[in-house]
């Protein structure tokens, strides 16, 4: 976001008195220009951890996200000389792209990729290339302005419009529509006139009209467990794409600190939780908005009252018990499909979102706990970890997400299976019912991903069949090819 000319940086930082007491204290770092000018029109200011700067900034207007550096563990602070050191390398990198001419493109997939395929020749394939000579100074600059006025009115008008791809195909799809519209005299010819220069200025080269899939704020947090679960972040997404990620996700919190279901809806648990942990996946610190986002849970009873969805996902991820989950049996598809309540039965993406999840559920999957997951057991919970009643978790659900009461047979229900079927088909020999499920449950997939050439019904359980076929085989064809959808 540095202007296009090269700036003269000066810095002032201003450490606070408890420095030294913990890699939780703040320091400001206040950045300008010695034109007489700031970079972008005014004053970058960044809070962060100690004395680490986090500079890599998505939008000086925006919170900072971190620097790809980690911060050091032991308690230690980095010394002042690093620090400067940083911030230098992160402002010449910045100001390198920025005479590059590095900016994203929106690109049509040629299918060049090894494990990509397609019934149509890829046509309708679209995806972000970001890379050098994809833009002029003066285009990049109108990309910093279209971002700085989206964020400034972010609030107001919660969706993009597209307007960084509106502005590249402005630029290459002249429209072929010259009639003078001027100079006609009715109305409704003008009008259709003037609607189809606009149209033919956003259809891409394979005759598709391109458009961003806005709304839903749950796909992104899906998506980035996923990968961190089964190891392939960094090599699914470079740096640009994730930062453009904590863009996205900084861009639309409300301002209560929360997220949504989707862009327009008010804070819930379900949106607020899995985008904090998305964030700190992302190497996010305990920045002030974040820091706001840990207060608005906290202030809900912590993320015990997430619902169902959000359970599973923690559970997977180790920050919630898979006791304090409602079963979710694979054993249904066994039963006889003529009665109503087979599964196979339900609505189509509620079926095929239920497969992964009863995998998961009856294989209790835990990934390798680590620090970061130490770390949020104790950011997202008012209760300590080890003390909570799991048992009372399953039925809880904030009350911002709760849009039907749940009724009481469903209750009794579910403590019918958790009390008494789960333990039953643990043991032997029904234990072999759950294992002849869980087989079931694996062929189904592995239809819904070859019908679908992996792509999936949709997002969200494509990245669950993604985690199962990891699970199954980390090194299996099928995983492969699922996660090559998603770099293709």
């Amino acid at each position: 976001m540095i202007s296009m000319w090269r700036p003269s940086i000066s810095l002032t930082i201003i450490r606070p008195s408890n420095f030294h007491a913990s890699l939780n204290s703040r320091c400001t770092i206040e950045i300008g220009c010695r034109r007489g000018r700031s970079i972008d029109g005014k004053f970058a200011r960044a809070a962060c951890p100690a004395i680490a700067a986090e500079l890599c900034f998505c939008n000086l207007d925006a919170p900072p996200t971190p620097c790809p550096t980690p911060m050091p563990s032991g308690g230690r602070v980095p010394s002042l000389f690093n620090c400067l050191s940083l911030v230098v390398k992160v402002l010449r990198s910045a100001s390198a792209a920025t005479r590059e001419g590095k900016m994203w493109k929106l690109k049509l997939s040629q299918g060049q990729e090894p494990w990509l395929t397609s019934v149509n020749n890829h046509v309708g394939r679209q995806y972000w290339e970001y890379g050098s000579s994809l833009g002029t100074p003066e285009e990049i600059a109108r990309v910093h302005e279209i971002r700085h006025e989206y964020h400034k009115n972010r609030f107001q008008s919660k969706h993009s419009s597209d307007r960084i791809m509106r502005l590249q195909f402005e630029r290459s799809n002249q429209s072929e529509v010259n009639l003078l519209v001027e100079e006609e005299e009715d109305e409704v010819k003008r009008a259709l006139i003037k609607a189809l220069r606009f149209y033919s200025t956003l259809q891409a080269d394979d005759g598709f009209w391109p458009g961003d899939y806005a709304g839903p704020l749950f796909l992104i947090p899906g998506l980035i467990i996923g990968l961190y679960v089964t190891r392939s972040l960094s090599e699914v997404l470079s740096m640009e794409h994730q930062k453009e990620i904590l863009r996205y996700l900084y861009n639309h919190q409300n301002e209560d600190g929360g997220w949504g279901l989707h862009i327009e809806g008010h804070s819930t648990m379900f949106g607020t939780a899995l985008t904090y942990v998305t964030l700190r996946l992302l190497g996010q610190g305990l920045n002030d908005e974040m820091l706001k986002t840990q207060k608005w849970i906290l202030e809900r009873g912590g993320v015990v009252s997430i619902p169902s969805w959000g359970k599973l996902w923690l559970s997977v991820l180790g920050l919630y018990e898979w006791s304090g989950n409602n079963p979710v049996p694979p054993e249904l598809w066994l039963l006889p499909y003529a009665l109503p309540f087979h599964p196979g039965r339900m609505w189509s993406h509620v079926r095929v979102v239920y497969l992964p999840m009863s995998y998961l559920y009856a294989k209790r999957f835990i990934m390798p706990i680590n620090n970061l997951i130490l770390s949020m057991r104790n950011e997202l919970f008012v209760t300590p970890y080890s003390n909570i009643d799991w048992d009372s978790a399953r039925n809880s659900c904030a009350k911002e997400d709760l849009y039907y009461p749940r009724p009481a047979i469903q209750d009794i229900l579910w403590a019918g299976l958790h009390k008494i079927g789960e333990p039953i088909l643990k043991q032997w020999p029904f234990y072999k019912i759950r294992q002849r499920a869980l087989n079931e449950v694996k062929k189904h997939m592995q239809h819904e991903d070859e019908t679908t050439n992996s792509i999936c019904s949709g997002p969200v359980n494509k990245v669950l069949n993604m985690v199962c076929c990891w699970i199954d085989d980390p090194n299996s064809q099928a995983f492969t090819r699922l996660l090559e959808e998603i770099l293709g």
